[in-house]
């Protein structure tokens, strides 16, 4: 398994010492692991769709490859340090999966998608013990399998 990386970039303190607002940016890349994947399929009543008879079973060895993903995210922190907003986006390689199963022959495929992420913080720094309020909104894209015609067919 691979670990994600990360680079970040920031500003923190004025040549006077005192503490202004920060700002940091990141950039990630996850890189995905990848199974091998082995099942057995057996013929009986229910599998009238195949060519398989009753009994007679098949080996199946694939390998399945998980989305990569990459991202990049900002965050702002106010200069008293009670305001904290971030924002993340990240793309999702979801078409890697149907790919590793050389699906693609049967017009299956998930198409890769961008997650956003948005966030905030208010804390209270005065009160005992410290207390913050956090709030957040993200967008998850349908990663559904979805069927192609295109290329299967000829009209």
């Amino acid at each position: 398994m691979n670990p994600a990386h990360r680079l970040a970039i920031a500003e923190a303190r004025q040549p006077n010492g005192l503490r202004e607002s920060t700002s940091l940016v990141a950039f990630s890349y996850r890189q995905a692991p990848t199974f091998d994947f082995e099942f057995s399929v057996f013929g009986g009543p229910a599998s009238q769709e195949t060519d398989l008879q009753p009994g007679e079973r098949v080996a199946i060895n694939t390998r399945i490859d998980y989305p990569t993903v990459w991202g990049a995210g900002l965050a702002y922190r106010s200069s008293d340090g009670r305001l904290t907003l971030s924002f993340e986006w990240d793309h999702v390689e979801y078409s890697s999966i149907f790919d590793s199963l050389d699906a693609t022959s049967s017009g299956e495929f998930i198409p890769d998608g961008d997650e956003v992420h948005f966030g905030g913080e208010y804390a209270f720094l005065q009160s005992k013990p410290l207390f913050a309020l956090r709030a957040g909104i993200w967008h998850d894209p349908d990663h559904q399998d979805q069927l192609s015609l295109s290329g299967i067919y000829s009209w």
